[in-house]
């Protein structure tokens, strides 16, 4: 065929084809619009009103210019139960996909915005939802190179139950599923960052509620739970009570697992640490031990002192001092009190052979072999030896994991009783002196009498 006679057909093929294309579509004023069935752009069997199927960037590209007020890429309205306004799918099976990708390069704006407005029925509406049924995947992934990866806000003032499933929330996140795994998170924050004040998860609230908020449904989780690294909180921490009175405010019983301790002081004070710990063997054996650290190079003691002090202010007037070195102070002096009233004791019996008892012990001079032993210390000593005591004052001997110990009971009733016997037997040797010497007296006054006669 004629090159020139073909190219007139295919122009009137083409033209037939156009005609007929364009025959479909209705133009009404300025508007055109088609109701003849679907359109495909890349394809030839269009499933959908407007279906774009492309090998390119952008599937789709639209770009509103209009540089005032509110405007729209693209508005989307759908409006049965289950609509959804704008619906992203990456299929790809490899490599980093979205579904849908928003970027704002505006100095304040929103990549994706999602506004769930009131509605009558009172039910619950997201402004943004995010359902990730991947292993590995999350249903909202927020990342910021500056500024905040998600944001979400709650304008509603209607109340909401705190149980998490219609609270009002800026942002929500939900795990469905009952066994979700090892490890899931409703709402999950990680900051890469290096800064000594960046943030994972941040909460903030204007007023008197709840920065951060956590509710276990049950005694087996946990509403927070920090793991590694260190926890600051700047204003007073309450347990048990939600008004605190001071840094930390415990309202019901505190556990000091053994082994472990309850410091005072801070690192600056290492060359005397003090604190509190429980020793437990398993065998119903518990030492609760206060350490005072101290430092041997120092020349002052430390101490543990009760004191007291008014209720209505002034300063504390110690009263019992307990030295690291082993000494003890009380007001006045002289051994502990002990319950003394008539009223709380019976078989009350006058004490014998005070004197006689006491003087059965035997006062030696020695030197512990481990001077750590309990109630022990270095150099020389002076003491009685318990299996000697034992067979004079049995009450006063105890055991300690099969070493005897003595601890010495009544003895200021046994010194009173032993100076009233030797006052008793003083009295009774002067009683007889004396009358021995009114004897001697009377005789010699009979024979200076029979002198003076003979004169």
């Amino acid at each position: 065929m004629n090159p020139r006679r073909s190219l007139v057909v295919s122009a009137l093929c083409l033209g037939t084809l156009a005609g007929t294309a364009m025959g479909q579509w209705v133009t009404a004023g300025a508007n055109i619009y088609y109701n003849g069935g679907n359109v495909g752009i890349g394809t030839a069997a269009p499933a959908w009103p407007l279906e774009v199927r492309a090998q390119v960037d952008r599937g789709v590209a639209v770009t509103n210019s209009k540089v005032t007020g509110t405007t729209y890429g693209i508005f989307s309205v759908a409006r049965s139960p289950s609509a959804r306004g704008v619906y992203g799918l990456a299929n790809n099976v490899d490599g980093t996909g979205y579904g849908v990708l928003g970027v704002s390069n505006g100095s304040t704006g929103h990549g994706v915005r999602g506004i769930a407005q009131a509605n009558i029925t009172n039910k619950a509406s997201y402004g943004v939802s995010g359902k990730s049924e991947s292993v590995k995947g999350a249903g909202v992934f927020g990342e910021a190179t500056r500024g905040v990866g998600v944001l979400g806000q709650a304008n509603s003032v209607a109340n909401g139950p705190a149980n998490g499933s219609t609270a009002i929330a800026g942002v929500r996140g939900v795990i469905s599923s009952t066994t979700p795994g090892s490890f899931s998170a409703g709402v999950w924050g990680i900051n890469n960052g290096t800064s000594t004040k960046g943030v994972g998860v941040a909460g903030y609230h204007a007023g008197s509620g709840y920065a951060v908020y956590g509710l276990v449904n049950g005694n087996s989780g946990y509403a927070g739970y920090f793991e590694g690294g260190q926890n600051f909180f700047e204003g007073d921490v309450g347990i048990g009570t939600d008004q605190p009175s001071a840094k930390l405010d415990v309202q019901g019983d505190v556990r000091i697992r053994t082994g472990d301790r309850f410091y005072f002081g801070d690192d600056t004070e290492n060359d005397d640490p003090t604190y509190f710990e429980r020793d437990f063997n398993g065998s119903d054996n518990t030492i609760l031990r206060l350490v005072l650290g101290d430092d041997p190079s120092g020349a002052q003691l430390d101490w543990f002192i009760v004191a007291t002090r008014s209720l209505t202010g002034g300063s504390e007037q110690n009263k019992i001092w307990l030295g690291s070195d082993g000494s003890a102070f009380k007001p006045g002096g002289g051994q502990w009190s002990a319950t003394s009233d008539r009223r709380v004791k019976r078989d009350i019996q006058p004490l014998h052979g005070s004197l006689e008892r006491l003087l059965e012990l035997r006062g030696v001079s020695f030197e512990y072999i481990d001077p750590t032993l309990p109630g022990a210390s270095e150099g020389p000593q002076r003491g009685f030896v318990a299996q000697e005591v034992e067979s004079v004052f049995p009450e006063w001997v105890g055991d300690m994991n099969g070493l005897k110990t003595l601890t010495i009971r009544g003895f200021e009733a046994l010194t009173v009783e032993s100076l009233r016997e030797l006052r008793e037997e003083k009295d009774r040797q002067i009683a007889a002196l004396q009358s021995e010497n009114d004897e001697l007296r009377a005789r010699l006054e009979k024979i200076e009498a029979m002198l003076e006669a003979r004169r």
